[in-house]
C-alpha cells in the first residue's frame, strides 16, 4: 500500500494552511512528490557542490513566464528524475544517481529549499489528509507568515539517525536553531519523511507584499552514500 506525506505551512495554530510539498511512496520503493509552487518553464542551472553559500537570482520578467506543475520521482533504481506536465520541457531533469531509497542507513536528502513567504502560498482549504496522508504540519508564527523560510526534506529510517550538516549558511542561524519536524511515510517500508526549517532572513526594505519565487534545490552525487555513520553528528531519534 502506498504511503502519502503532505507537508504544510500554517499560521500559527489557526487552520489557514499552506501546501508546500506532497510525497507519496509505493510499494516498489519508489518515491514521487511534487511542489505546489511549481516551476518556471525554463531549464534548471547547476550549482558548485559542497558550497554553504549559493548566488541566486530570479530571471528578469520571471512574473509572467510560464509556469509548470513538476513531479519528482526517486526509483527504487537510486535514479531521480523531474518530469513537467506541459510547457516546454525545459524544466525536466534526468538521471540524477543516488542511494537506493530501499537500502538507506540515515537521511537520504531529497531537496533543499528557500520559499517565498508562506502567505504568498495558495490557501489549502482542503483536508491535509486527504487521500490517506499524513500531515506534517510546520507552524509559521505571525511574525514570519511574510519573511522566507529555508527546508531540507530527507527521507529517512526510523530509530536513532545523524542528520548532516545543514546545507547552507543562513545569515544569523546556526544548525543548532534549525527545528526539525519528521512523519511517517510508510510504516511497513519503515520510511518517513524529516523536515529541517529556519525562517529566512529579508533586508528589511523589502517589500512584503512584491511577489517573490521560491527556489528548490536538488541533491548531486556529493549526497550518494545516503549514510547515517559519516558524519559524527549527534544522533537524532525518529519513531
Amino acid at each position: 500500500m502506498s504511503g502519502k506525506v503532505r507537508v504544510l505551512f500554517a499560521r500559527g495554530e489557526t487552520d489557514d494552511y499552506r501546501a508546500v510539498t506532497t510525497f507519496e511512496l509505493k510499494p516498489s520503493n519508489d518515491l514521487y512528490w511534487f511542489n505546489a509552487a511549481g516551476a518556471l518553464d525554463r531549464p534548471a542551472v547547476s550549482l558548485p557542490g559542497g558550497s554553504p553559500t549559493v548566488g541566486l537570482t530570479a530571471p528578469e520578467g520571471w512574473e509572467t513566464m510560464e509556469q509548470v506543475k513538476t513531479r519528482h520521482s526517486y526509483h527504487a533504481s537510486g535514479r531521480m528524475h523531474v518530469n513537467s506536465e506541459g510547457g516546454s520541457g525545459l524544466a525536466e531533469i534526468r538521471d540524477v544517481l543516488l542511494a537506493k531509497p530501499g537500502e538507506i542507513i540515515g537521511p537520504a536528502l531529497l531537496q533543499f529549499m528557500i520559499t517565498k513567504p508562506p502567505a504568498q502560498f495558495e490557501p489549502y482549504t482542503r483536508s491535509p489528509e486527504r487521500g490517506g496522508a499524513n500531515a506534517l504540519i510546520l507552524r509559521v508564527p505571525e511574525e514570519g507568515w511574510h519573511e522566507r523560510m529555508y527546508l531540507e526534506m530527507y527521507l529517512t529510517p526510523s530509530g536513532r539517525v545523524s542528520l548532516p550538516p545543514m546545507i547552507l549558511r543562513i545569515p544569523g542561524q546556526p544548525d543548532a536553531n534549525l527545528d526539525l519536524h519528521a512523519m511517517t511515510l510508510n510504516v511497513d517500508q519503515d520510511r518517513l519523511i524529516a523536515v529541517r526549517c529556519a525562517h529566512y532572513p529579508m533586508p528589511p526594505e523589502l517589500d512584503r507584499t512584491e511577489a517573490m519565487v521560491s527556489w528548490v534545490m536538488l541533491p548531486g552525487p556529493e549526497f550518494i552514500s545516503a549514510s547515517s555513520s559519516v558524519t559524527g553528528l549527534p544522533a537524532t531519534g525518529f519513531e
